[in-house]
């Protein structure tokens, strides 16, 4: 119910708030009543009207604050008292307080029929270099906008410092409870949230700028994305309950593709549904980050399954942690299928950007085939299935020959089947390969506690290097850690 500002990225984050607030009267802000929300859009605040528009809603917008004792305010002033025929007027002036002056000149202006300071600043706005660069009205009028919520000063050092300059000094100089929150939309990229992404928490579809931040508001987005956002047009019908909402166990129980196939998504839809992916992709990895027991990785999977719906444009990263909550859950052939569910479609867009020599894309869908391969390999390694987690071992080399997965397979495929000499070989040519060995012992230590769950191969590793007279700091830590040897340095095994 706090009063704020919510600054949005373009149209489709823009007018459907405007809509809610003029049409159906749905928080519109008010200075009153102390209530509602400034909806700021960053490609209007680039113009002087919009600007305006903002400060004449009665939202605090201290821009004038850094261009006192400015050239600026000098031609203000210039613009409503002549030195000769107002002498009287200017002595009397000179002898005032700042506090006294800037509102006695405001009033003798707009006795004159001109404008405040304020108006002027906002009439007369344009870019102004800095840095080596530019600020833009847009970037001046949202760090007054943000030291005008916060109440912070709005002086000329923030007006020209730069992004990490302006950002390191408001962020913990934010109130614990302040008069107006600052909000983000989730469409706003990076570089528009002004470097203080470690002072954001998303709620819902939004970022609130606070100064103790979470992640996440937990129960407000949970709500939000289950009980209170309608997904009509973008989800099937079956997978909804009457009022639009989704329906969680319909989901949990449905092939993924089912999930938007009676649903026509054009490509500038889809481009639109990618902010709700993003909140549920991050919200689904954010729990389980949070909580590794089967009820927070059920509820994870609710959420990455629902994003990847949205996320089709790029199923990739939902997948690997969809199939990650499965492993954890001890599922591996669910996650084994989830796999072989994405791969076609990332592999097509493989082919197509070869055939179109896009290289960006080319690198990025090849990683992704690389890392399914990598996961289907542990994973049939930890089934036990070797002669099928060999065949994609063949395939992620022929991929991805550099890939970090493939020198820790080289010895982990003949230990498991007891292949001990082989084994022992091919890990003693990479450990004891300087150029390999710092690669190698951190992702053995990944593959082996993370993805296999099985300690005792990360001892092993541990073990045969000691044995083969590796010395180096970090692996007599971990020898001692795991009782291979005493804390003392130096210690034999």
């Amino acid at each position: 119910t706090r009063p704020g500002i919510l600054f949005t990225n373009g149209d489709n984050d823009t007018f459907p708030l405007w809509f809610q607030q003029e049409v159906l009267g749905t928080r519109k802000f008010d200075p009153q009543a102390d209530t509602g929300i400034i909806v700021a859009n960053f490609a209007l605040l680039n113009t002087n009207w919009y600007i305006n528009q903002i400060y004449l809603q009665g939202f605090p917008l201290p821009i004038e604050q850094p261009l006192r004792q400015t050239t600026l305010e000098q031609e203000w002033v210039e613009s409503f008292l002549n030195y000769r025929e107002d002498r009287q007027i200017v002595e009397r002036l000179s002898q005032l307080t700042a506090e006294q002056l800037y509102p006695l000149l405001d009033s003798i202006a707009l006795a004159r029929g001109k404008s405040t300071f304020k108006e002027y600043v906002i009439e007369n706005i344009a870019p102004v270099p800095y840095n080596g660069g530019v600020l833009f009205p847009k970037d001046i009028a949202t760090r007054a906008l943000i030291c005008g919520s916060a109440g912070i000063e709005f002086t000329r050092e923030l007006l020209l410092a730069t992004e990490e300059e302006f950002a390191a000094y408001i962020g913990p100089r934010l109130p614990q409870n302040p008069d107006f929150n600052i909000y983000y939309s989730t469409t706003c990229s990076r570089d528009n949230r002004n470097q203080l992404d470690e002072y954001l928490q998303q709620e819902g579809l939004v970022y609130l700028l606070t100064l103790q931040p979470d992640n996440f508001n937990e129960q407000l987005t949970r709500e939000l994305l289950l009980d209170s956002f309608r997904f009509r047009g973008l989800l099937s019908e079956e997978f909804l309950h009457e009022d639009g909402t989704i329906n969680s166990k319909a989901v949990m129980e449905s092939d993924l593709v089912e999930l938007t196939e009676k649903v026509y998504l054009d490509d500038n839809t889809l481009g639109l549904a990618s902010s709700y992916a993003q909140t549920f992709f991050n919200y689904g990895k954010f729990l389980m980050n949070q909580n590794q027991d089967s009820l927070a990785l059920e509820q994870a999977l609710l959420y990455l399954r629902i994003g990847r719906a949205f996320g089709d444009f790029d199923p990739g990263p939902f997948t690997y942690q969809i199939t990650a909550a499965y492993k954890k859950l001890g599922q591996y052939q669910k996650a084994i299928d989830e796999i072989n569910r994405t791969m076609p479609t990332i592999k097509y867009r493989f082919e197509q950007a070869v055939l179109t020599d896009n290289s960006f894309a080319i690198q990025r869908y090849r990683n992704t085939v690389a890392e399914f391969y990598s996961q289907l390999l542990n994973l049939y390694l930890k089934m036990g299935e070797f002669n099928t987690a060999q065949l994609y071992f063949d395939s992620l080399v022929e991929i991805y020959p550099n890939h970090p997965t493939i020198p820790n397979a080289l010895f982990l495929i003949p230990l498991l089947r007891n292949d001990t000499a082989r084994a022992d070989s091919a890990l003693k040519l990479m450990i004891t390969d300087p150029a390999s060995y710092s690669i190698v012992l951190p992702w053995s230590k990944k593959i082996a506690l993370e993805d296999l769950e099985d300690s005792s191969i990360y001892r092993y590793i541990i073990y045969k290097a000691m044995l083969w007279g590796i010395e180096d700091s970090a692996l007599i830590e971990e020898a001692a850690i795991m009782g291979l040897i005493d804390s003392a340095p130096g210690d034999s095994l």
